[in-house]
């Protein structure tokens, strides 16, 4: 009889407990779980997670217009080890940010060297401080955006014939159409309001030929709030975005071939003081999912070859505090990336100016 109810309460239980974790997946793959993983590690009912990582900068010591290396180390949080765990998201194992003091902002994608150990080539134009930020995920720990500590710092750099290193023109402007590389770009953002859903739309040229960029059709990075004389200054952006309490980085809502954007959209998370906006399509069986322009009825995925979205790429976005922020969309169209920069005003909550 006691047997019995053994057999039956495992027969019940094994219905509701979960998998144990898949190894390379959520855990590391060693011999042992992979060969029968219920024998190292019982079923447990909590999510599996990594520490935060942190991130350091080696020493830069190319002067501006000069082409140099940035060296990167991801540390553990809690161990200090090289954190060598990383896997491909959104289609790099590392998203760089790089704002300048011009305002200009870079999105690279740096190279393992080594356990924990990165690096990307620059060729950064102007003299002062850049602010830069890594989004990377860890394996079984979920996405993970870090802002260094201490950014790095450009000295100005002799142009030919002796005279100061030009700096690239900073052109903060509000909403509306504005032309970048040749592309009609328009942007609306009705009236934001701090804790408020803001739905920002671009408008990049007047055709569905966007391509999607790392499996998305629309990328967006918000830095603020800051003051006005730092949001439209020509040399002090990198500074004040290495200072700003929020970043953020997120994705469009959705879109299909039809040149139609798809409803949805979420809001976005902190994580490691910065936010990362998630996204989701809708709207039917011809709508494309952007969490990766999901394929549908067993359908490849659509890569960067395929020039049939937009024009319109939406974002829905939440502004936590009033003031200025700097903005920047992202789309690959004619197999280009656009880098379309753009400066809001966030209005107090409340319907003050």
């Amino acid at each position: 009889m006691a047997a019995l109810t053994v057999a039956v309460t495992a027969a019940l239980l094994s219905t509701s407990l979960p998998l144990p974790p898949e190894p390379g997946g959520q855990v590391d793959a060693t011999n042992d779980n992979v060969t029968d993983p219920y024998s190292v590690v019982r079923p447990v009912t909590n999510d599996y997670s990594r520490p935060p990582a942190s991130l350091e900068l080696g020493s830069y010591t190319a002067r501006a217009a000069e082409r140099g290396r940035l060296r990167l180390s991801v540390t553990d949080g809690s161990t200090g080890l090289p954190a060598d765990d990383l896997v491909v998201h959104d289609g790099a194992l590392m998203h760089l940010l790089v704002i300048g003091p011009t305002g200009e902002l870079w999105h690279l994608h740096p190279v393992r060297t080594a356990p924990g150990s990165y690096e990307v080539q620059l060729r950064l134009p102007a003299a002062g401080h850049y602010a830069v930020s890594a989004e990377f995920a860890r394996r079984g720990g979920g996405v993970q955006q870090v802002r260094s500590a201490t950014g790095l710092t450009v000295a100005d750099g002799p142009a030919r014939g002796g005279a100061p290193a030009p700096r690239p023109e900073l052109a903060p402007r509000g909403p509306g159409t504005r032309t970048i590389d040749g592309v009609s770009v328009r942007l609306s953002a009705p009236s934001p309001t701090a804790g408020e859903a803001t739905t920002l739309t671009a408008r990049v040229g007047d055709t569905p030929t966007l391509q999607p960029w790392l499996g998305m059709v629309g990328h967006m990075i918000v830095v603020g709030p800051l003051d006005r004389a730092d949001a439209t200054s020509p040399t002090r952006m990198g500074q004040a975005a290495q200072d700003a309490p929020v970043w953020a980085h997120g994705h469009s809502m959705g879109g299909d071939m039809s040149g139609h954007s798809a409803p949805g959209g979420a809001p976005a998370h902190d994580m490691a003081g910065m936010r990362h906006g998630t996204h989701a399509g809708g709207g039917g069986a011809e709508a494309s999912s952007m969490s990766g322009l999901m394929p549908l009825n067993g359908d490849s995925p659509a890569d960067e070859t395929v020039a049939a979205y937009g024009p319109d790429a939406s974002f829905v976005y939440t502004f936590s505090r009033p003031g200025y922020y700097r903005v920047w969309i992202q789309a690959e169209r004619d197999s280009a990336i656009l880098t379309i920069p753009y400066l809001l005003h966030v209005s107090p909550a409340g319907g003050a100016k």
